[in-house]
């Protein structure tokens, strides 16, 4: 099936997430692709490495005359250059294409409800990214096969250089309370009911990570939706340069602590293959087979997290460009069809999806030995 003809405009289309997004539409078939940021030689730069349709626009969110040109006419727009850290480029970008009869997608994790107004048909989708969004999709994917759910297991782990960009949204989102620290789900949030972890061996993982536990309000809402009574989610370590740094960044500046996490990310990659690793586990009572309560577990490996950052919002402006999102505001993770999604993701930037009834935690390093996916 052809994808649907309607113009999507990505602003910072040159950056990490913005190039990933933009990599990702093209692959999807979309052709009328805009690619806008403050430099204009670079943004037509990256529009001609794919084709002629592709046009490359210079554009600054915080210049008004310039992000209505841009935005004027697209039929969707996907905003990679606004930041959690700076919500007043959000509400900025999402007015411009409100006033243009855009809909917009953004990676960003915005409150769909503070971005504005959104007067039918027009579609706002928030939280498009790797966490938040895939973190919710997979949950959701997985959920598919049980007839009730009963615990969920979850941990993201991130080998990569992290950008002061979002170095400081990681801090943002710490400091404005968007995650609990030591929290779990047990009917509900409970705080200092995980401790951290370490030298902990993941299925497929080479080295030992560090847990940390992460409830934010993204797995707060999943568990509440699926009914789950007892639920673990955590990040993984996998450096012990940001490690140190993550214990360091409480007592210094916002700009202070980026440079500390971008460097230490920088420091724990060298030499190694940047990598994000997503576990889920479910537990509960089964569509199908043997009654009783049984688990299984998903695993999604992928590279860059910026390549899967920019994969699932374009994916996000594929569904609404092609009228599969309800008109209003929503966030990705939690109204675009995970089975949708994750069909189509693997192929986009080269990740694998895998079930298995393997447990996660392992004696030592031991390679995947995951079964096809399907039913439990």
């Amino acid at each position: 099936m052809s994808p649907p003809a309607g113009t999507v405009a990505v602003l910072g289309g040159y950056g990490d997430v913005g190039g990933a997004a933009a990599r990702a539409l093209w692959r999807t078939g979309v052709r009328d692709v805009r690619l806008g940021g403050r430099d204009g030689s670079r943004a037509a730069a990256a529009a001609r490495a794919f084709g002629p349709e592709a046009t490359g626009w210079p554009v600054d969110h915080r210049d008004a005359v310039s992000l209505a040109a841009f935005v004027a006419g697209a039929n969707v727009v996907v905003d990679a250059a606004s930041t959690d850290a700076d919500p007043g480029a959000g509400h900025r970008i999402a007015a411009a294409a409100r006033e243009a009869g855009a809909d917009l997608v953004t990676a960003s994790d915005a409150d769909p409800a503070a971005l504005g107004p959104v007067p039918s048909p027009r579609v706002v989708v928030t939280a498009a990214g790797l966490e938040p969004g895939l973190t919710a999709l997979l949950p959701r994917w997985l959920a598919r096969e049980f007839a009730r759910v009963e615990t969920l297991w979850s941990c993201l782990a991130v080998l990569d250089r992290l950008s002061s960009l979002a170095a400081r949204d990681y801090l943002y989102a710490a400091s404005a309370g968007h995650s609990v620290s030591s929290a779990a789900w047990r009917h509900g949030p409970r705080r200092r009911a995980l401790t951290r972890r370490t030298d902990v061996h993941l299925l497929g993982l080479s080295r030992p990570a560090e847990l940390r536990p992460h409830l934010d309000a993204e797995g707060q809402r999943t568990a509440a939706a699926l009914g789950v009574a007892r639920g673990d989610w955590y990040v993984a370590v996998l450096g012990e340069h940001v490690s140190a740094a993550f214990d360091r960044v409480g007592g210094l500046t916002a700009a202070e602590g980026a440079a500390l996490l971008e460097n230490a990310s920088a420091l724990d990659l060298a030499g190694r293959e940047p990598s994000v690793t997503l576990f889920v586990r479910l537990g509960g009572v089964p569509c199908t087979g043997p009654d009783g309560f049984r688990q299984h577990g998903a695993v999604l490996r992928a590279g860059r997290a910026a390549e899967v950052t920019g994969a699932v919002a374009a994916l996000a402006g594929l569904a609404v460009l092609n009228g599969s999102v309800a008109t209003g505001a929503w966030r990705a993770g939690e109204t675009l069809d995970p089975a949708w999604v994750l069909d189509r993701l693997p192929s986009l930037i080269g990740a694998t999806l895998w079930t298995t009834a393997e447990p996660f935690e392992t004696a030592g390093p031991v390679e995947f030995a995951f079964v096809e996916e399907g039913a439990l």
